[in-house]
């Protein structure tokens, strides 16, 4: 009886990725911004009495307000991405990220209060 040796093969395991909390608001947020953005070339798109679509050119946004919603989208990504990452850091970046929600509250309650005393006619 003889012995047939044979080589070993490399095996490679392939897993698949699981979907933590990280990556769902990576990709909630990614979407929103790219909804957000679609947004501008589909307000002018509206639906008259026979239900037809049409495009509205008195909806366009003027050029000055295109580039100041452009810049709020992007910098409240730039915002959202930054706390969602610093959030799944760990147990000390969480603290920093509940720190920034709480002061993000009471600034907007602060907000909201100056608006409603000083609010302007219209």
């Amino acid at each position: 009886m003889q012995i047939q040796q044979q080589t070993s093969n490399n095996v490679e395991i392939v897993t698949k990725k699981k979907l933590n909390t990280k990556r769902v608001l990576n990709l909630y947020g990614l979407f929103t911004v790219i909804a957000l953005i679609s947004s501008l070339f589909t307000i002018p798109i509206s639906v008259n009495e026979n239900l037809q679509l049409f495009y509205n050119k008195e909806l366009l946004l003027e050029t000055y307000k295109v580039k100041e919603f452009l810049q709020f989208i992007f910098v409240s990504a730039l915002f959202f991405f930054f706390l969602v990452n610093i959030y799944a850091k760990g147990r000390v970046w969480s603290k920093v990220f509940y720190l920034t929600l709480i002061l993000l509250f009471g600034y907007s309650l602060v907000m909201a209060i100056y608006l409603v005393v000083y609010s302007m006619p219209h």
